[in-house]
């Protein structure tokens, strides 16, 4: 569990706690496994290693584990390919105070104003690899395509309503959110 003590939160300090479970961690690496049964291309195999990097966070927060690089290994299997294939993504160290802040930060960006956006993760990759494509049209190709983004599946009620935040809302709130994630990530080993 972390306790995040004294968190800046509309106009009030709040005391929030985070607890739950990792994905399998071995420590000898350490890393995170993970276990996916789709087709992965580039983008979705990112987001299946936002896990592992959630729960390298998590461990420097609560001290579990000493400053460190992280691994994930992400295990597929796809049924048009025989024995699937794996990625390996490293995550440079991150100190606890690090990790306690940006998880302070991304507590007050979840439980604060402006989630009446659509802003999902998918987006937020895809355009991080290619910022010269307009995040708005990338998200109106996630609103309406068949897989859409992991937005489909969570508490909000028609998520693909929600217009797209503006350009430079956008922007900060993906620095806010994501900006630990990619100032951390190594380049990927993919192996077929």
């Amino acid at each position: 569990m972390v306790i995040l003590e004294d968190v800046p939160l509309l106009g009030r300090r709040v005391r929030i706690e985070i607890s739950g479970k990792t994905d399998p961690v071995v420590e000898d690496a350490p890393g995170s496994i993970l276990l996916n049964y789709h087709k992965a291309d580039e983008w979705l195999r990112q987001k299946d290693c936002l896990r592992a990097f959630f729960d390298h966070v998590v461990l420097a927060a609560s001290g579990e584990r000493a400053p460190g690089p992280y691994r994930a290994c992400l295990l597929l299997s796809d049924s048009d390919k025989k024995g699937g294939s794996r990625q390996i993504e490293v995550f440079e160290a991150i100190t606890r105070e690090e990790a306690r802040a940006w998880l302070a930060t991304l507590s007050q960006e979840m439980l604060g104003p402006g989630n009446d956006r659509l802003l999902p993760c998918e987006a937020v990759l895809k355009f991080h690899d290619d910022p010269s494509k307009d995040l708005d049209e990338i998200i109106d190709k996630l609103r309406d395509s068949e897989f859409g983004g992991s937005f489909r599946y969570g508490p909000v009620p028609r998520p693909e309503s929600y217009p797209s935040p503006e350009r430079k809302d956008a922007l900060a709130a993906i620095d806010r959110r994501f900006g630990l994630y990619f100032k951390t990530r190594r380049s990927p080993e993919y192996v077929k």
